[in-house]
């Protein structure tokens, strides 16, 4: 298959989830329980909603009023792990690396350990900011962990 080249400009919301999908399927260890859109869970609504077997993932796109809505919606999003007894984990997927405020995004750990995370030009990639909490790289960029 070919690989589409598209500008940043041009990449919609269903781009983003699909990549996410589809590189996270390879890697997946789990059944599939559903996957469904504008899901409205414990009053948090989420663009994507995965049940899997083990854990729920809430897929959002990053935006700074995105890390705003989940901030103010943490004990919501506790909840869910209590009412489903299943872990939940937030994706953010992230299309400009440049607008990625880490400091932001780790408000929603409960563990405040930074991780030694850069972003270099390359394959798309996911990492865990934490263990509530993917970021998932779009088109051309990488999140790479180092070790120290």
């Amino acid at each position: 298959m070919d690989k589409i080249l598209v500008s940043k400009n041009e990449l919609r919301e269903d781009d983003l989830i699909n990549d996410y999908l589809m590189e996270m399927v390879k890697k997946l260890d789990q059944k599939v329980i559903s996957a469904r859109r504008n899901v409205e869970i414990n009053g948090i609504l989420s663009p994507f909603y995965l049940d899997l077997e083990k854990e729920i993932r809430l897929i959002f796109i990053y935006e700074e009023q995105t890390l705003t809505y989940l901030n103010s919606h943490k004990e919501n999003i506790k909840k869910i792990k209590e009412l489903r007894r299943k872990d939940v984990k937030i994706i953010l997927l992230v299309s400009e690396m440049s607008q990625l405020d880490l400091n932001k995004v780790l408000n929603l750990c409960e563990s405040k350990i930074i991780p030694n995370v850069s972003i270099t030009k390359g394959e798309v990639k996911s990492v865990s900011a934490c263990k509530e909490l993917e970021i998932h790289g779009y088109q051309g960029w990488i999140l790479k962990d180092f070790e120290e």
